[in-house]
């Protein structure tokens, strides 16, 4: 059985500089100069039964047979597709921060749900052997895998720490420099062994986990955000959010929806046991079958409950830090949502959170240079949408960030301060939110 991980989501503004934004109007191609945030918080825990109603989708893990599977959202609920059936779920259970991945047991009779602070839930014949809920992490964790052998499971975080619980730890990237951050994990079909893989597509090998092969020395057109290994573990598969699929050793291509205008980015990739096919999986709960991957039509899961109490004629962009997602509103009805990067709130030496608070979008503009310092130095970054709505923060594309928008990293690795949209996004909402619009950032 393997399952795939969205990071993340995830929740984010990387490499390179990050960016803090503009005060003033500006032409086109102009340069902005900003100015980080002063203030840095955290995001709070969400109060217990708070909402039943799916939120964003972050994993998904399929079913034995292939052909079904669960979609696992950030605030815990659990919806099953095809012939999965519903073991329960953390909908009424209070969090301290967002789910972040799904893992199947080895007989897809249960599964835990990860949060990206380590907490673990488990239901159906999935045990319970630990988490790293109550420890200090150096980073968020971003995805698990299940232990076939011993009905365990590993954590992994954005650094390549590797938690075993109930499972052998064969080893980690944790303390070693990465080029780019871990973005999910993948193990041996004996569990004696397991992968990480990073953004940029960077393979690790652990235990009998063989190396076969990676992006890492390839220029990606997007980031990837997650991989899946082949039955007989002699290869594996790797995704990127466009949808791209990479192949390495005995796994076999047989599609991608790269090239498509897809209604949510890809999140990850689910092989369906041995039937030379898989699932494409998308951020709102679907996927796109290929070779022998069994088809299914699911709705895809549409998180309305944000627009409800927006007034009729009004347009409103909705920002949650906890979440790192924004939703667009016109009056009652959901128009559209994405997952975004936000502040970087938890760094040592500089106080890049974003603001919380109601504005509206000053101005807006189009290919324009960022430019400020902190005290982790200067930058100087060119994009394609500006739009201010509280001085010096705003929405706008980032055209350098290397790991998927929604990815708890955003709490190190973020902005310094505005809300990072994927580029198409950005280009919707530029065209669809006029000056005036209605911003309002929760925690």
């Amino acid at each position: 059985m393997k399952r795939w991980w969205v990071k993340p989501v995830a929740a984010v503004c990387f490499v390179g500089s990050v960016l803090a934004c503009q005060t003033a109007p500006q032409a086109a191609a102009a340069t902005v100069s900003t100015a980080p945030s002063s203030v840095a918080t955290s995001s709070p825990s969400r109060a217990a039964g708070a909402s039943i109603s799916p939120g964003p989708p972050v994993g998904l893990a399929a079913t034995a047979d292939g052909q079904g599977f669960w979609v696992a959202s950030a605030n815990g609920v659990i919806t099953p597709e095809g012939d999965a059936p519903a073991y329960g779920d953390a909908a009424t259970q209070p969090l301290n921060q967002p789910i972040v991945g799904i893992a199947a047991t080895r007989d897809a009779k249960g599964y835990w749900l990860v949060a990206s602070d380590g907490g673990l839930f488990s239901f159906g014949d999935a045990g319970f052997y630990g988490s790293t809920g109550s420890i200090r992490l150096t980073q968020p964790i971003v995805g698990m895998a299940d232990d076939p052998q011993t009905g365990g499971y590993w954590f992994v975080a954005a650094d390549g720490g590797v938690f075993s619980f109930h499972a052998p730890f064969y080893g980690s990237e944790g303390a070693k420099p990465l080029n780019q951050p871990i973005v999910g994990m993948a193990a041996t079909p004996d569990g004696k062994g397991y992968w990480l893989v990073a953004s940029d597509g960077g393979v690790f090998s652990f235990g009998d986990a063989r190396f076969h092969g990676s992006t890492g020395g390839q220029k990606l057109n997007e980031p990837i955000v997650g991989m899946a290994a082949t039955p007989d573990g002699e290869g594996y598969w790797l995704v990127a959010s466009d949808g791209g699929v990479f192949t390495f050793g005995d796994a076999p291509f047989v599609g991608s929806p790269a090239g498509q205008t897809l209604p949510a980015p890809a999140a990850g990739l689910l092989d369906t046991d041995g039937t030379k096919g898989y699932w494409v999986g998308l951020g709102n709960g679907q996927v796109q079958a290929f070779g022998g991957a069994h088809p299914l039509t699911t709705t895809p899961i549409v998180d309305n409950s944000a627009c409800l109490s927006n007034p009729a004629g009004r347009k409103l962009l909705l920002v949650s830090i906890t979440d790192q997602e924004m939703w667009a509103c016109d009056g009652t009805t959901l128009a559209s949502s994405t997952a975004v990067t936000t502040g970087a709130y938890a760094l040592p030496n500089v106080y890049d959170a974003t603001p919380t608070g109601t504005w509206r979008i000053i101005y807006k503009t189009t290919d324009v240079h960022l430019t400020g310092c902190n005290a982790d130095g200067c930058w100087d970054d060119f994009v394609n949408y500006w739009m201010p709505f509280d001085g010096p923060y705003g929405f706008h594309d980032a055209p350098w960030q290397t790991f998927p928008f929604g990815s708890p990293l955003y709490a190190t690795q973020g902005s310094h301060g505005c809300v990072h949209l994927p580029e198409a996004e950005a280009a919707w909402v530029y065209s669809w939110a006029p000056v005036g619009t209605t911003v309002t950032v929760l925690p």
